[in-house]
């Protein structure tokens, strides 16, 4: 099998380079062939492809090709050629959410279309109905759509009519950690930096109500996103610039190893990878009582979704409990299902699978 992968984003996230894993895994344990077409700027998708996989830079797009995506222009032609020179018996487009599969599904052609979906169609207003519009046009000319949670999977499964495939985020299992039961523990944010979603706010407000705790743990934030800036003010404000610390991103093993807990006071959730990361590292996710988050916390180091003084609770909960044989029994029990259920091998032979029922019985790559 032939892949030529498509990806028009400037940057990735956490579940994009989740989805470069996957393909990276289509190559070694299957031998699927892969050729990639990717914006010149995403440093971070470039540092994730596996460097035996032939990667050609996309032109940057004119303003009318921006606006027109694969109608017209250098994309539309970029991608016809790359089809023309490539032969692939499928294309996959990453991200396919909101139009980043836009080229590949309307340039033209018969090679089978998938697109990537990380995150499904939230919120509400204008902007948010024209962008679920505007997709449903693109993901309707999939063949196939995949996402990484049956919770995104549902949203999806409204806006197209194009069949729906979850392949679930996978973690490769690491030395198991013992957890380091510090005098003074560190307890984090990891991940984007997205106040609207990931509740960032949350948590310092949840220190400036219960200073106290700054006196019993360390408070870090490990990621990057759009609104750094406007964490970094809002920390300031509060007073509490230097007891709060940010890192910037950091590599997971560096990540998780500083920490002996995790805070994900987040709005909303899809497929909670950070979630995945620290829980089959026996680490405690301290979360929002949403159900995506549900099967990788405890009961009582749950809280409501947007309350300060719910999370500041939960911390001193598991403050409490976290010497505990029980609850130290627990989470190593966590870990174990955690990576039994995002099993590497797993998630590639299900992606793989999906594929070939895309090619079955097709005798070439015939392109209009």
């Amino acid at each position: 099998m032939r892949l030529l992968v498509w990806s028009e984003a400037e940057a990735f996230g956490g579940h994009e380079c989740m989805a470069v894993e996957l393909i990276n895994g289509l190559n070694k344990d299957f031998g699927v062939e892969v050729r990639w077409r990717i914006h010149p700027g995403n440093k971070r998708l470039r540092a994730a492809i596996d460097p035996h996989q032939p990667v050609v830079d996309l032109p940057r797009p004119s303003w009318p090709d921006r606006i027109w995506r694969g109608f017209v222009g250098e994309l539309r032609v970029a991608f016809r050629a790359a089809v023309a020179a490539e032969q692939p018996d499928v294309v996959m487009a990453i991200p396919g959410w909101p139009t980043g599969s836009a080229t590949p599904a309307f340039a033209g052609g018969s090679v089978p279309l998938v697109v990537y979906v990380p995150n499904g169609p939230r919120g509400g207003g204008v902007v948010s109905i024209l962008k679920r519009r505007a997709s449903s046009l693109v993901l309707n000319q999939a063949q196939l759509v995949v996402t990484c949670a049956e919770a995104v999977a549902g949203h999806l499964r409204r806006c197209t009519t194009s069949p729906v495939m979850v392949v679930e985020n996978f973690v490769d299992a690491p030395v198991p950690m013992v957890p380091i039961l510090r005098e003074r523990p560190a307890i984090g944010l990891v991940g984007r930096v997205d106040l609207p979603v990931k509740g960032h706010a949350v948590l310092v407000e949840a220190l400036r109500l219960d200073s106290a705790l700054l006196s019993l743990v360390d408070v870090l934030v490990i990621g990057t996103g759009p609104d750094e800036l406007r964490l970094q003010t809002m920390i300031a404000r509060s007073g509490l610039a230097d007891r709060v610390v940010s890192l910037g991103w950091l590599p997971p093993i560096d990540a998780y190893a500083r920490l002996d807990a995790v805070a994900m006071p987040s709005f909303l959730e899809g497929a909670p990878l950070v979630a995945i990361e620290a829980c089959q590292r026996s680490l405690p996710v301290i979360g929002s009582a949403l159900p995506e988050l549900d099967p990788y916390t405890k009961p009582e180091l749950r809280f409501p979704v947007g309350s300060a003084f719910g999370l500041a609770s939960a911390i001193r909960r598991w403050l409490v409990c976290r010497r505990d044989p029980q609850f130290c029994g627990w989470l190593e029990a966590q870990a174990q299902v955690v990576r039994q259920r995002h099993d590497r091998r797993r998630a590639i032979s299900t992606l793989h699978r999906h594929l070939a029922t895309l090619t079955t019985g097709r005798t070439g790559t015939p392109f209009i």
